[in-house]
């Protein structure tokens, strides 16, 4: 190896140790103190964060998940720039999805069943920094779907008056698209469902494993006109009621 080869491999592995070096100078707990106070800046909202994961030496950024003050049930994930001053994160997306549960059970008023919603957007990455914005402007910055859970405890269950209540649900909703989940379970599994909805920023696998004998469906809308019948819905239901 020439003397050449030797100090351009030499200075790469200096690089390389003091950027190890410099990394490691930095703290998990630094890295949580960093995105904290990132999201602050970007949100003007006090924001606490539950776990944090790196990214690797080679990357330039690591994750966290992290909830507003303000909005402690709404769990989300950030991923952020070492440097700390560049952020990119769900917290908007998550407000929207929350918002429209809002809507959505309002409007399921007439369902005299206990139930519980809430909705996933299929795509949560987002530029808009005001988590207060309308539906309209948020589908203004690129289109998305969105997947609207509806839960329902099957005790005091009735096709006909679920019929009823979700030909209301999207009612003053228009301009979306996209899927509602129907899950009828006991109440034990509902609560469950509730707890692991406020504890995760998304649906993993175990999720699905443990809700499975409780779904019986779902029904596509578009532009926030969902087609269900009371037909239709005794044959997702089959012997359930």
């Amino acid at each position: 190896m020439n003397l050449w080869k030797r100090k351009y491999l030499l200075t790469g592995v200096m690089a390389v140790a003091a950027a190890l070096t410099l990394e490691g100078c930095v703290s998990p707990a630094q890295k949580k103190e960093k995105a904290a106070r990132a999201l602050q800046e970007k949100y003007q909202e006090r924001f606490e964060i539950t776990a944090f994961r790196d990214s690797g030496i080679f990357n330039d950024y690591y994750t966290v998940k992290a909830y507003s003050v303000e909005h402690p049930d709404l769990l989300f994930e950030a991923s952020v720039n070492n440097e700390g001053d560049g952020i990119s994160d769900a917290y908007v997306t998550k407000r929207v999805c929350e918002r429209l549960s809002e809507q959505v059970s309002r409007n399921l008023g007439e369902l005299q069943n206990d139930y519980y919603v809430f909705t996933q957007a299929m795509l949560e990455g987002t530029v808009l920094t005001d988590p207060e914005v309308s539906m309209q402007d948020y589908l203004a910055d690129g289109p998305n779907k969105f997947t609207i859970y509806l839960c329902m405890d099957e005790n005091g269950a009735d096709v006909k008056n679920i019929t009823t209540a979700m030909l209301n649900m999207m009612k003053d909703i228009s301009g979306i698209r996209g899927s509602v989940a129907i899950y009828l379970a006991d109440s034990e599994t509902l609560a469950w469902i509730e707890e692991y909805v406020i504890s995760h920023d998304d649906t993993e696998e175990d999720f699905f494993e443990r809700t499975d004998p409780a779904y019986i469906g779902s029904i596509q809308f578009e532009d926030g006109k969902l087609p269900v019948s009371e037909v239709e819905l005794k044959e997702m239901v089959g012997d359930r009621l």
